[in-house]
């Protein structure tokens, strides 16, 4: 299982817009590109015709123009919030909150996209609906292979350290106790299985694949199913890789708790501070370019 939930096909190309500026890609010469790049995105799994890469284009720039004016707004005020809580000491009550607040983001932002996805994938002919899910599964199936190919401990080194780089870019050098709290961390959840559910999670990848191809040959009906696949992937998954990215999500939150109760008053005052320059970054982007 990865350390960050996918989609699939145009929902991930379009939730870039979101995804994206959340994670902090703040460049404004980026962020004014994000159509771009999801239509080369886009173009990389399916070959539209003319009148399709126009339907597209048009979409995806509405949508920017849309998440600029609308939704950076949100974002700021919400990292602002953040960063005076985060200022005042550790509170454990906070990131959940903080989860459950990303996640209606991601949630709306689905929300706005879904009719429109779906309104394209409709218009796909059946060599390109076979197309789009051929190259779709053969990405999933190249990063199955992937990941398939390193040892365990080659996973908890990678693991390890990309955990204790994201605290350090937000906090400034991790302590050793920090640093010991992240590898027991990730230890007991590679022990557990919870970060090895590479089977689990091609498997619901394809029953999503295949559920999207029946709902696109469904008749009447089409596109209800369709915008219900693109809202929420993971009605897709099985009850066995639901069950082990909840488990995943609480370890994780388990841990941002546990390493906000050791942030020295340094660590607590740069996190604060980066979170209000994204905050400023996301106030510069929802100008107009």
């Amino acid at each position: 299982m990865r350390l960050t939930g996918r989609t699939g096909g145009l929902r991930a190309a379009a939730l870039a817009v979101a995804a994206l500026a959340i994670a902090s890609c703040t460049s404004s010469l980026f962020y004014n590109r994000l159509d771009t790049v999801a239509r080369w995105y886009v173009g990389n799994l399916v070959t539209l015709d003319e009148s399709q890469q126009t339907a597209l284009r048009e979409w995806l720039g509405a949508t920017l123009a849309w998440h600029r004016g609308s939704e950076l707004k949100r974002y700021e005020d919400f990292l602002r919030d953040v960063a005076g809580k985060v200022a005042t000491g550790p509170d454990a009550a906070l990131y959940p909150e903080l989860v459950q607040k990303v996640e209606s983001f991601m949630q709306d932002l689905a929300g706005r996209l879904a009719p429109e996805a779906a309104g394209l994938l409709l218009s796909l002919q059946p060599a390109q609906i076979d197309e789009l899910l051929a190259n779709l599964e053969e990405r999933d199936r190249e990063e199955l292979d992937e990941e398939r190919e390193r040892t365990d401990a080659d996973r908890l080194k990678r693991r390890t350290r990309s955990l204790t780089r994201q605290l350090e870019r937000w906090t400034g050098t991790a302590t050793t106790e920090q640093k010991a709290i992240i590898e027991r961390t990730v230890g007991a959840m590679t022990a557990a299985g919870l970060l090895d559910e590479d089977d689990e999670w091609f498997a619901s990848q394809a029953a999503w694949r295949k559920e999207l191809k029946a709902a696109l040959g469904s008749g009447n009906d089409s596109r209800t199913q369709v915008e219900a696949l693109l809202r929420d992937p993971s009605r897709s998954h099985s009850a066995a890789h639901v069950q082990a990215e909840a488990a995943e999500r609480r370890q994780f939150l388990d841990l941002v708790i546990e390493l906000d109760a050791t942030l020295t008053d340094k660590q607590r005052a740069t996190l604060s501070r980066k979170l209000g320059e994204l905050a400023d970054d996301l106030r510069l982007l929802g100008r107009a370019p």
